[in-house]
């Protein structure tokens, strides 16, 4: 493997996990909100 594909891998790496990062971040931000909300009303509070 040349040294720019190994760059190129690497940096297609990052631009991943930095994407993953945002979205578990905006995931666990949005999921705040059913903090203590029991599974069985859950539906009542996405409506």
């Amino acid at each position: 493997m040349s040294q720019r594909n190994r760059f190129l891998a690497t940096l297609e790496m990052t631009v991943i996990q930095s994407f993953l990062n945002a979205y578990g971040s905006g995931l666990r931000q949005w999921m705040t909100k059913f903090h203590g909300v029991a599974t069985r009303y859950l539906a009542s509070y996405l409506e």
